[in-house]
């Protein structure tokens, strides 16, 4: 591995020469990323109806806050909702009175703050570039905006109407200035400004997510400055108690919990901090539990196609070349810091959700976009991008033959899902000409990059997370959800009760606009169950139906007696 030639050790005229085409080319790069980005994150954004639980449960709970007129405790399905603060409410509230309410409307606040997101790492990035590598500086901000928008990760969160997004950018912007703070540019600097800056992204933390928003940064700078030494960790002790900051996220976060509670009582505090903070770590909800290799696991397919530079960053650091002392150097103490903490903390968490690991995944990124943007071996960067092609045609070769493999099917247990997925492939089946512009797309890449390697990874990995995000996710999203939708519009015009059996789907009271809730139908009532269990309806409860819809998985019905 070869890092980049100091420029001190070039002569002057070839800096003359070539100072201001490399320049325009960064600035080029930079662009092309910044348009990748835009493109993954907003191109089909609303194709697909919202998935259940998540995208309804938050949907749903703006939808009834709004009709209730109630901007202070979120609820779903007629009951307070303690699982999370109001922020992204708030800014879904924005979005749904300008889109109305739509699956568009519903995933804007996260692709918007998607943007923050990634722009946010990309700063980071920069700023710790600008005191290792300055005259690469610009190339490592254009690397970690094109890894953090194509990664397999960021953009799944950022298109997804959940808060995860919006508290992932607060998280990563109060790092950036805790790094500042704690690194500055000059030793005259006291950092407070900083500190007091990260402060206000620590409050719109807490409003979007809670704890969380403490934790992350307070224990990733403690150990990041611990690291390196007296100095930087006395710093740190002066900065971390400086009561101007506590005052300003306080002054931020404070007064919405202090109506919630006014509003709801003992019961949000058990709720929010009891059940959904501290339970979740001590005890496992919905399922989610795993070993401890899961996060370690998850960090590789988080960050695919970009797998390669992840292992080499990981394995580097422990190197004793050139590549070795710059992952060392005590500017990244802290990018290692938040990445470590959280795959250790909550590998010991009772709870094991996949977005748990984004918290970590930010400084991973600073790191991986520094070593990629240093290491000038033309074996990395072919290596990179056959790995794209890699991933890209072996997405392509399962999509076409998907339905034929009984592996696949039998991988998925449940029969609704299964029987949602063999519509899916046989409707990939009938994409070829579609599959076919892609490889072509593919290849062009391909000849693009062995000469120009940053256009043709621009290319290639652009073109994989299109055709993820804007084709496959929202056609099999599609099939999925769109029942839910026509069920949907017939329920919502229905004068009497529908209730669901034996089926969470907050999704179809959002696009009901009516609250439709679990319960056992009566005489004259309709509900809305998983196709599979009709016969267990009649079964376990002694209830004659009458089929009213009846598609992809899911049952409209009417009971008749």
């Amino acid at each position: 591995m070869v890092l980049v030639p100091d420029p001190k050790k070039v002569g002057c005229q070839t800096v003359i020469n070539t100072g201001h085409r490399t320049q325009l080319s960064d600035h080029l790069f930079i662009l092309g990323a910044w348009a990748v980005v835009g493109l993954v994150l907003f191109v089909n954004l609303g194709a697909a109806p919202l998935t259940d639980l998540d995208e309804g449960a938050f949907s749903e709970a703006t939808r009834e806050m709004m009709a209730r007129g109630d901007f202070i405790s979120p609820w779903l399905l007629d009951a307070p909702r303690f699982d999370k603060p109001v922020l992204i409410h708030w800014l879904q509230m924005a979005a749904f009175s300008v889109t109305g309410f739509t699956s568009y409307g519903a995933r804007l606040p996260s692709a918007l703050m998607g943007l923050v997101w990634v722009g946010g790492i990309a700063g980071w990035a920069y700023l710790v570039a600008s005191r290792l590598v300055p005259h690469l500086r610009l190339q490592v901000y254009g690397w970690a905006v094109l890894i953090a928008g194509t990664c397999l990760g960021i953009p799944a969160m950022s298109r997804a109407a959940t808060a995860d997004a919006t508290l992932n950018a607060f998280l990563v912007l109060t790092l950036l200035c805790l790094w500042r703070a704690l690194w500055p540019s000059k030793q005259t600097e006291s950092g407070r400004l900083w500190m007091r800056l990260a402060a206000v992204f620590v409050g719109l933390g807490l409003l979007t997510k809670g704890p969380i928003a403490i934790l992350v940064p307070a224990a990733a700078s403690l150990i990041g400055a611990a690291a390196c030494g007296t100095q930087v960790s006395k710093r740190w002790l002066r900065l971390a108690f400086d009561p101007v900051a506590w005052g300003i996220a306080l002054l931020i976060a404070a007064p919405w919990y202090l109506l919630q509670f006014q509003a709801q009582g003992m019961a949000f505090v058990q709720g929010f901090l009891g059940l959904h903070n501290l339970g979740r770590f001590t005890s496992t909800m919905h399922g989610f539990s795993a070993g401890p290799f899961y996060y370690p696991a998850w960090i590789l397919i988080a960050t695919l196609p970009w797998t390669i530079p992840t292992l080499l960053t990981l394995l580097g650091v422990w190197g004793s070349g050139e590549r070795g002392r710059l992952l060392r150097s005590p500017e990244l103490r802290m990018p290692w810091a938040v990445f470590v903490f959280v795959l250790v903390f909550f590998s010991f968490s009772a709870t094991k959700l996949p977005h748990y690991g984004f918290y970590g995944l930010s400084g991973l990124i600073v790191l991986i976009s520094l070593l990629v943007a240093c290491c000038a071996s033309k074996w990395l960067h072919r290596l990179m991008l056959f790995s794209s092609a890699v991933a890209l045609s072996g997405l392509v070769g399962f999509l076409l033959i998907g339905e034929k493999l009984t592996l696949a099917g039998n991988l998925i247990k449940d029969p609704y899902y299964h029987a949602v997925m063999v519509v899916a492939f046989e409707q990939f089946s009938a994409e070829k000409l579609t599959f076919g512009a892609i490889v072509c797309s593919g290849l062009a890449s391909i000849l693009i990059g062995m000469r120009y390697y940053r256009a043709g990874l621009i290319g290639f990995v652009s073109l994989l997370s299109l055709t993820i995000y804007g084709f496959v996710v929202p056609k099999v999203m599609g099939t999925l959800r769109d029942p839910v939708v026509e069920i949907a519009q017939v329920s919502g015009s229905h004068p009497g009760r529908v209730v669901t059996w034996k089926l969470t789907i907050p999704s179809l009271s959002f696009y009901s606009h009516r609250v439709i809730r679990p319960g056992l139908p009566q005489k004259g009532d309709w509900v809305v169950l998983p196709s599979h269990l009709q016969e267990n309806l009649g079964e376990e409860e002694q209830v004659t139906i009458k089929i009213l819809f009846k598609q992809n998985g899911l049952t409209l019905a009417e009971r008749i007696e």
